[in-house]
């Protein structure tokens, strides 16, 4: 996802630019950021009560962390509603610009990104279930970083516990509470990320230890329910 070409948006790429000096931010993560707020605030007209979109995974820790997070390049969503409503729901929801913002879906029979711009809205194209990851290595080092940052601002265990549960139970791929064993080869990636973001824990064997008590801690949230 990217957000507008400066020929496309010259006033918002030159406020955008002036945030960037002043900031001391990379341009290309703070595109990103409109990017995604535009995408966000369409997909906000899907919102039945019932059914909506909601934004998960590295932009959602970003929201939580007022910019201290780990850069991300797409954004991640979930849908509560049916699955067999997700296509027209995510359809009817970008088909109208929102506010200055377009949006087109790029064509293909493979995952793809979606580009926000000012353009018209795209063509019609298949929502991709995601591909089965279950004959690839685990290369989510990044969870691990988000984890450690989300437990900071964390209070109520229980609702953690209760969301923790309910989304293992709709994946049906491990059972809860999980046992966070990390693979070494995780070792290099996982020590420059936490460096970068100034995390207490820079090695990922410490880390490992500080997320098991976490696990324990929210496990241990069901004895007050």
């Amino acid at each position: 996802m990217t957000a507008p070409e400066p020929k496309s948006a010259g006033q918002l790429t030159k406020l955008l630019r002036a945030y960037v000096r002043r900031e001391g931010l990379a341009e290309a993560r703070v595109r990103h950021w409109v990017a995604y707020m535009a995408l966000a605030g369409a997909l906000e007209r899907a919102d039945t009560g019932t059914a909506m979109f909601t934004v998960r995974g590295g932009v959602a820790v970003e929201l939580r962390r007022a910019g201290r997070a780990r850069a991300t390049r797409d954004i991640d969503l979930t849908y509560t509603g049916l699955a067999s409503d997700r296509v027209a729901a995510l359809e009817e929801a970008i088909h109208t610009p929102y506010e200055r913002f377009a949006f087109r879906r790029n064509c293909g029979t493979e995952p793809y990104p979606m580009h926000v711009g000012a353009v018209s809205p795209g063509a019609q194209a298949p929502w991709n279930e995601p591909p089965s990851t279950a004959d690839f290595p685990n290369e989510r080092v990044q969870d691990a970083v988000d984890a450690l940052l989300l437990r900071e601002i964390v209070t109520d265990l229980r609702a953690l516990r209760e969301a923790c549960v309910d989304v293992f139970m709709a994946r049906d791929a491990h059972p809860w509470p999980p046992m966070f064993d990390p693979p070494a080869v995780w070792v290099p990636q996982f020590a420059e990320m936490a460096i970068d973001l100034g995390l207490a824990e820079t090695e990922l064997a410490s880390a490992t230890l500080v997320l098991r008590k976490l696990v324990r801690d929210v496990e241990d949230a069901r004895q007050a329910e």
